[in-house]
C-alpha cells in the first residue's frame, strides 16, 4: 500500500517541482512546523513523504548558502523542534544580503524560469502579490511562474513578511542610490 500511495498512484505529479511549490512548502513549514500531513493537504498530487523530502532538499540549499556567506565551518544541520527557529534565524540573517544583491534577470541554476515578458496592463505578481509594473517589481513578469522581476532574483526560502521586507529594503536602496 505504501509503495502505491507514495510512488505508483496515477494521481501523483511527476517529480519536477515548480518554484511556487517550493515557496509554499517554506511558507507552510514556517507556519505549521514539521506537520507534513497537514502541509500535504495544501498540495494536489504530492505526498507528505515527497513534501518532507523536498523540504529537506530546500533546507540543504539554505544551509549551503548560509555557510558560503557567513560561516564556512558551520556544519550544524538542526533537527526537531529547533529546526524552524534555526532556519528562520539563518534566513533573517541572509535577507539584508539578498536585498542588496543585484536584481534583474533570471537566476541561474535551481529553476528553469520562462522568458520575461513586458506587462501591458496592470497585474499582480503570483509570489509577492504586488502590482506589476511598479517601482518594487519592475515591468516584466515570468511567462511560466507569473513572478515579477524582483521575486525571480530572491531565493524561494525568503517568504511572507520576509519577502516583503526584502523588496522594501531593495526599494530603499534604489532610492538612496538615486539621491
Amino acid at each position: 500500500r505504501e509503495r502505491y500511495v507514495n510512488h505508483l498512484s496515477s494521481s501523483l505529479k511527476p517529480k519536477i517541482w515548480h518554484p511556487s511549490e517550493d515557496v509554499l512548502i517554506m511558507h507552510l513549514f514556517f507556519k505549521h512546523g514539521t506537520k507534513w500531513s497537514k502541509i500535504s493537504k495544501e498540495f494536489v498530487g504530492r505526498t507528505d513523504n515527497g513534501i518532507k523530502n523536498r523540504f529537506h532538499h530546500l533546507r540543504r540549499w539554505v544551509e549551503k548558502d548560509y555557510r558560503k556567506k557567513y560561516d564556512p565551518d558551520d556544519e550544524s544541520m538542526s533537527s526537531g523542534e529547533d529546526m524552524a527557529a534555526s532556519m528562520r534565524q539563518k534566513v533573517k540573517r541572509m535577507i539584508a544580503d539578498v536585498a542588496t544583491e543585484s536584481k534583474g534577470g533570471t537566476p541561474k541554476g535551481k529553476y528553469n524560469f520562462g522568458k520575461l515578458k513586458k506587462v501591458k496592463r496592470i497585474t499582480s505578481c503570483k509570489r509577492c502579490c504586488l502590482f506589476v509594473p511598479s517601482a518594487h517589481t519592475g515591468d516584466k513578469i515570468c511567462s511560466v511562474t507569473g513572478y515579477c522581476e524582483a521575486c525571480l532574483s530572491i531565493p524561494t526560502y525568503v517568504v511572507g513578511d520576509d519577502l516583503r521586507a526584502c523588496l522594501t529594503h531593495r526599494m530603499a536602496l534604489d532610492d538612496f542610490m538615486l539621491e
